[in-house]
């Protein structure tokens, strides 16, 4: 849209939140607070810029202006430098000055409000009818201006002041990038800057630049050098016990997730159990909790965190029959599709860490969880959502008497579920091979079969068909 169709847009409209005309009234001060009310104004009005419009009146007639944005001072500095300094948790300001009709016009373009409401000199401003007011004055705007700011994208949102190159070096380690998609990292750090800057990882303004809160997030050196990401750290719990009551260790993630991931899964491995078996005479160990299944879970777990939620980090918690995955926020989908569905909460976040190989092929990650578990003649994991957390629980060994009426059904709808999205069917016969050979009888199967068709999981692929030997099954959703 050229700076024309732009003013043509604007004069069809009436000011709001997020639009004020101020004729020739170019007070520096006054501009800086209409900057920050304008901004925080689109938020609530859901719109991604506002417009600050010298030259215009309030009738919108044309006047002109003597504004000029390039050759304007205010504080000694020139005018754009100074309000960029002036202004906080604020994107770049856009201006678009020119000649309409012989009258000079300038338009401001205002980026709104993302992680945090945006201040002028350390204050918060908000319109309130067509007066300009301090958003502290009224509590009532300001829960609903933080609402809607926690509904916009976190991974937006700005984790930094403005930071030269070399302070965002000291902060971030940008390797993991590359060396998880076995590129070579560049040896110019501007090459490394641009990309991150493709990748949203940072935002240039007047020279230097903002990390995101999708950059600390991956990239950190020390999360706790971001105050936007207190508890959005992994943290580890290993428990004595089936119960909270005795905590043996606890630990807690530092590194960005692409830095620490590896780390974290590494050392939940060590703390997991391990049984001991023969290889003909030899004595060997293996691990009962399949890694896929925990690299996997954690991935998923950060991904899907809900951010607006604070005070709870995602947290991986091993007891001596089971490990628990939580997160912050309630599923985006329904939890009986999580094996065939696949949609992110935080898609640039879900994207990146795709692109480093943290985690499995979009629609994949559930799917890979339950084959591993089936490989060790594991129980299906456990999907539960509860207060506004999601939970999924991976089972250690269980005999057929521990299997409980939910445990049952839940392993004959994923096994049902994880055939369907490989394009087969379930039988009696593949259940029975779920298990190690001779563990699940033919009988016992269908009795399996028939609780699960009883709770409406799963139903019969030909319904017509009387033959219960080969009778083939699909969740009931398909």
């Amino acid at each position: 849209m050229s700076p024309e169709e732009l003013l043509a847009y604007l004069l069809g409209q009436h000011e709001t939140e997020s639009i004020e005309f101020k004729g020739d009234n170019h007070h520096a001060q006054n501009i800086g607070e209409l900057v920050s009310a304008l901004a925080n104004g689109a938020v609530l009005e859901q719109k991604d810029e506002a417009y600050l419009i010298f030259g215009v009146d309030d009738g919108h007639n044309i006047v002109g202006t003597t504004f000029n944005p390039d050759t304007k001072r205010a504080g000694n500095m020139p005018f754009k430098n100074w309000l960029a300094t002036n202004l906080s948790d604020c994107d770049s300001v856009e201006y678009f000055s020119f000649n309409h009709n012989d009258k000079e016009i300038v338009i401001m373009a205002i980026p709104r409000a993302k992680a945090y409401p945006v201040k002028f000199s350390g204050i918060e401003y908000i319109r309130v009818g067509e007066s300009k007011k301090k958003l502290s004055e009224h509590p009532e705007i300001a829960r609903k201006l933080w609402e809607e700011i926690l509904r916009i994208s976190f991974e937006d949102g700005n984790a930094s002041e403005l930071l030269t190159e070399q302070e965002v070096l000291d902060h971030l380690d940008f390797r993991p990038y590359y060396e998880l998609q076995t590129r070579t990292v560049p040896s110019r750090a501007s090459t490394v800057i641009g990309q991150m800057i493709n990748e949203d990882v940072l935002i240039r303004k007047l020279g230097k630049y903002y990390v995101t809160n999708l950059g600390a997030l991956l990239f950190a050196k020390d999360m706790n050098s971001f105050p936007s990401l207190i508890n959005r750290s992994v943290r580890l719990i290993k428990y004595n016990g089936s119960d909270k009551r005795n905590v043996e260790r606890s630990i807690d993630g530092q590194k960005g997730y692409a830095l620490g991931l590896k780390g974290i899964i590494d050392t939940t491995m060590l703390l997991l159990p391990s049984e001991e078996y023969f290889e003909g005479t030899t004595r060997r160990t293996r691990q009962i909790f399949p890694k896929e299944a925990v690299r996997e879970l954690t991935s998923n777990m950060l991904i899907h965190q809900d951010f607006s939620m604070t005070g709870y980090a995602p947290r991986i918690e091993l007891y001596d029959d089971r490990i628990e995955f939580t997160n912050p926020g309630s599923p985006i989908i329904e939890v009986r599709r999580f094996l065939d569905s696949n949609r992110s909460r935080n898609p640039k976040l879900a994207r990146l860490m795709r692109t480093m190989k943290l985690c499995e092929e979009r629609g994949m990650g559930i799917d890979a969880v339950e084959d591993s578990c089936a490989e060790k003649y594991l129980p299906s994991v456990s999907i539960i959502s509860t207060d506004g957390f999601t939970r999924i629980i991976v089972s250690g060994h269980k005999t057929l008497r521990q299997y409980s009426a939910g445990d049952r059904s839940n392993l004959v709808y994923m096994h049902c579920c994880l055939l369907h999205v490989k394009g087969l069917s379930m039988t009696n016969e593949s259940l029975r091979s779920r298990f190690g050979e001779g563990v699940l009888s033919s009988t016992v199967a269908s009795r399996w079969i028939n609780e699960a068709l009883e709770a409406n999981t799963i139903r019969a692929y030909d319904p017509d068909s009387t033959s219960r030997r080969h009778a083939r099954y699909v969740p009931v959703w398909a």
